[in-house]
């Protein structure tokens, strides 16, 4: 006796249920293929040149005399594994030594409205940043006293002597000044960089 129609749709439903489902096992069954970290790429020149694929990231730090773990003691002793590893090691510290002493610092940024900004609550209500936080005509995006305090910092690190002693002495009976940009010592530009 054959089976009803309904009987072989049911049927149908399950082999091809387990079909997918085997499906999904085998796909899932595939080994991802992961790249090392440290074999990925070696950013720095001076330490791509010295950097030994074979060893680990660790021995690869203690042969050029730099610490893999910046939380761990620092050992009394290094202890390099020959000496031509150390004179290595001593040429490769010197010259990132040197790439240090040799770094200029970044100088800051800050926009002629956000001096202007600073220049105007500083005026206005001296150190008090609960007062500056409730005056809604010049903090018209209303910051929190903790945020007021950080920009007019960030503002006062990157004016030079002059303007910050201008900025920090309000004289009495002055307003805000004429123009933003006469005050800052950096020229107008455009968007795209270029000046005005």
């Amino acid at each position: 006796m054959g089976k009803t129609p309904r009987a072989r749709t049911a049927q149908k439903k399950i082999v091809t249920r387990s079909l997918n489902s085997l499906k999904k096992l085998r796909k899932n069954n595939i080994p991802k293929v992961r790249e090392s970290k440290a074999v990925a790429g070696i950013a720095h020149p001076i330490i791509a040149r010295v950097w030994d694929g074979k060893k680990t990231l660790r021995q690869n730090f203690r042969a050029v005399g730099l610490s893999g773990d910046v939380n761990a003691p620092k050992p009394k002793v290094p202890r390099p594994l020959n000496e031509a590893e150390a004179a290595k090691a001593q040429g490769v510290v010197a010259e990132l030594e040197q790439i240090v002493a040799d770094h200029v610092p970044t100088t800051r940024f800050t926009p002629a409205g956000e001096v202007l900004f600073a220049r105007q609550l500083v005026e206005k209500h001296g150190d008090d940043y609960q007062a500056m936080a409730r005056d809604h005509k010049i903090n018209v995006y209303q910051h929190t006293p903790k945020q007021l305090k950080k920009k007019i910092a960030k503002v006062i690190s990157t004016l030079d002597l002059a303007e910050k002693h201008e900025l920090l002495t309000p004289k009495e009976g002055q307003g805000a000044p004429a123009s933003a940009v006469s005050q800052v010592s950096h020229p107008p530009t455009r968007r795209s960089g270029r000046p005005l």
